[in-house]
């Protein structure tokens, strides 16, 4: 984190002392290639949307529009005031409709869309949207309030999505969207935040409370990060994941979900983590013990089955501990536990708790009237698990603020006014690259100081296991991931200092094309050529490229790997209904380099088909109970193409594809039905049959031909030896 950010925000907590709340997001400090304003230049919104150029701006005054919105320019759509600038969609259709890359909508009031289930809302975002932003904005009265179809990259921050009649936060088939610091409530019929069909998307710090049914709702949607949310009073559940495993849940505060606290948790058939391998979650109806004093719950866990580190207290950033009628700020990353003040040793205890390999941050607001410096006698020192720790000091007339970090796990923190023989130096340094890639060597600076005599000694961790005694070290990276580099420094009394510092060694950029035809026919077999490239445009060889169609949700039609030109193809029969189908084309990326989605769509054309299928099932065959039967369909055939293979066993069972199996449990006779369906709709049928013998049924005059066979040997080595011997 910047230390000089850190700093600014200091001295505004000093100012303030109760650490008010951050500024909202200034969505106009963009460079603005144009402006235009509505009404003054256009009196509609669609008006200036439809004049504007990409990069464009537009402003709207304060009123209520009356319109559908339609952005599908790369352009930034921003209000003047939110609870006044009104777009209202008069109860019909979608209210706004994101259709392009790049748009920045803000400071808006967004209401009154129509009230169809499906799509109704308030901000859509269509097929294929990506790093889109919506903020600072209120989105009520809809049916559905903010909709993500199919959307990648994509923000929505900062704003009120509450009191829609159906849900709050819809992402279908959507990844790597972040929801971020949004107000979820009383969306009347459904759930606050709910995931269907996505992967890889960040909730994180929002309220989401007093929603119809979940707080947040999770279907079939693996590998999405969810922390830091306060969800609460929610009707039915606070958390549900259904078919959604490889999640991380951390930091959530679930407060009286469920009647009596009894809907905290529904956790069905998915395998997810509960905590960041340190700090879990704070639930309202956990009543264990912490019995080491770091913050964590020790007894009773794993709670509810799920959560092994449960929170003693609600998780907050901001802690505020009072004293003597003065109050004591710590604003921190970590979980801060066992808080104390001794006045007469001019001490301040506490432990900090956080995830291994992360860095920790602790900013602490001090009012003098409890403890101060007098330097140069007495002066402030920061120890963590004994070890004096840099920090950074900015103090006005009332406060001090302390700002130090730290390499996460469990630390005690000590806070003292002391006068020392050695003032302790003071680690610090600074590395070039300020965005490396594992390609990139980087150079390490030291700038530590000790103002009573000198550095003698350095001693760097790299965070990789690799370390230096080097004054000023360089190192490269095997792998993209965030590092913490600690420097400890000694001076020439022997009196040691630490500081530490996170370093971001990121992904390398990749860029993913894929090419179609726009236009097919039924059962028409077509390639999809997709071309992948690194940030340097250097070609990427053998890296696989997985092709999906949407139907109800994603599904995979095939994957090949690249050759020496980054490129590769695959083939796909348009066996479908006729209408526009959306395809992607997705690299899953590396530990290095990053994941690349390419979106497109293809129209299939219907061609008319009169001409029945043939079905068939196979041969007549025999099995036995508890035996395993393979059903194939290979050798039915179409004009155009098969889509559906539905199969009835004769035993109250089915089975679809166009190769299953079944194991029979019964002796007997059952005949097997097999109907094929084209992509008209035309069908066909044949029906086997299949025998079905008990176990123990095996042949008599099979075991008897058997005994003969063995007798006739036993005498025909009995002969032969006599003959031998004579």
């Amino acid at each position: 984190m910047d230390k000089k950010l850190l700093l600014i925000t200091s001295v505004l907590i000093l100012l303030s002392v109760s650490f008010a709340g951050s500024l909202p997001f200034n969505s106009t400090s963009r460079a603005l290639s144009n402006v235009i304003r509505v009404p003054a230049n256009y009196q509609t919104i669609q008006a200036a949307i439809n004049a504007a150029n990409p990069g464009d701006s537009i402003i709207v005054a304060p009123g209520v529009y009356y319109e559908h919105v339609i952005v599908n320019k790369t352009l930034s759509l921003i209000g003047e005031t939110k609870e006044t600038t009104i777009i209202d969609g008069s109860r019909t259709s979608i209210v706004v409709r994101i259709s392009a890359d790049n748009v920045n909508l803000s400071e808006f009031t967004i209401r009154h869309s129509g009230q169809r289930p499906w799509t109704d809302s308030g901000v859509f975002f269509t097929f294929g949207s990506v790093n889109c932003i919506v903020n600072n904005s209120i989105v009520m009265g809809n049916y559905h309030g903010v909709f993500f179809e199919s959307s990648t990259g994509n923000t929505l921050s900062s704003s009120n999505v509450s009191s829609n009649s159906g849900r709050g936060i819809i992402l279908e088939s959507s990844s790597r969207n972040t929801i971020s610091a949004n107000v979820v409530s009383q969306n009347e019929q459904d759930n606050g935040i709910d995931l269907f069909d996505s992967t890889n998307n960040e909730i994180t710090r929002n309220t989401v409370s007093a929603n119809g049914w979940a707080g947040i709702y999770l279907v079939a949607s693996p590998s999405n990060i969810i922390t830091e949310n306060t969800v609460s009073n929610n009707s039915v559940v606070g958390i549900h994941l259904e078919e959604s495993s490889n999640n991380v849940l951390y930091r959530n505060n679930l407060l009286h979900n469920g009647l009596n606290d009894e809907g905290q948790l529904n956790n069905s058939t998915s395998t997810n983590t509960w905590d960041n391998d340190a700090e879990g979650n704070y639930w309202s109806d956990y009543v264990g013990q912490d019995l080491n004093g770091d913050g964590i719950g020790d007894t009773n866990i794993p709670h509810l089955g799920v959560d092994s580190h449960p929170l003693i207290e609600p998780w907050s950033s901001l802690r505020k501990f009072f004293l003597d009628g003065s109050m004591i700020t710590v604003l921190s990353d970590s979980t801060i536990a066992s808080f104390s003040f001794n006045a007469s040793l001019a001490l301040i205890n506490l432990n900090s708790t956080g995830p291994s390999n992360t860095l920790g941050f602790c900013n602490i607001t001090i009012p003098k009237n409890l403890l101060r410096s007098e330097p140069p006698t007495k002066i402030w020192t920061v120890t963590v698990n004994g070890t004096y720790a840099s920090f950074a000091l900015i103090e006005n007339f009332t406060h001090t603020s302390l700002y130090f970090t730290y390499a996460h796990s469990t630390r005690r923190v000590q806070i003292r006014v002391v006068q020392l023989p050695n003032v302790p130096p003071t680690a610090d340094f600074t590395y070039s690259l300020t965005n490396p890639t594992p390609y990139d060597t980087i150079n390490f600076t030291d700038t530590s100081s000790d103002p009573d005599g000198s550095i003698t000694s350095w001693q760097w961790e790299f965070g990789d296991d690799n370390n230096s005694t080097e004054q000023n070290p360089r190192h490269k990276y095997a792998n993209a991931d965030t590092y913490i580099v600690t420097l400890r420094v000694k001076d020439n009394l022997g009196t040691e200092t630490v500081t530490s510092k996170a370093l971001l060694v990121r992904k390398v950029k990749t860029t993913l094309k894929a090419t179609a035809p726009s236009i097919v026919n039924q059962g028409q077999l077509f390639s999809i050529t997709a071309t992948l490239q690194d940030e340097n445009n250097d070609p990427m060889l053998n890296a696989v490229v997985e092709v999906y169609v949407l139907k109800e949700k994603w599904e995979t039609i095939g994957s090949s790997k690249t050759n020496a030109s980054g490129v590769t193809s695959i083939t796909y029969k348009a066996l479908l209904e006729a209408g526009t189908y959306q395809f992607k084309a997705q690299y899953n990326g590396t530990q290095n380099l990053v994941e690349s989605i390419s979106y497109f769509a293809i129209q299939i054309i219907e061609v008319p088909d009169t001409q029945s299928p043939t079905a068939d099932a196979g041969a007549d065959r025999t099995t036995y109970v508890d035996v395993m039967v393979i059903f194939d369909a290979s050798e039915s055939s179409d004009n155009v193409g098969i889509v559906d293979y539905d199969w009835d066993f004769g035993d109250g069972t089915t089975g679809t594809g166009i190769e299953t199996n079944h194991t029979y449990t019964s002796p007997g006779e059952y005949t097997v039905a097999l109907t094929v369906e084209d992509v008209a709709g035309n069908t066909a049928l044949d029906s086997i049959t299949v025998t079905v013998l008990s176990s123990e049924s095996f042949p008599i005059w099979a075991i008897v031909l058997a005994l003969i066979a063995i007798a006739a040997i036993v005498v025909s080595i009995i002969l032969w030896k006599k003959r031998k011997r004579v």
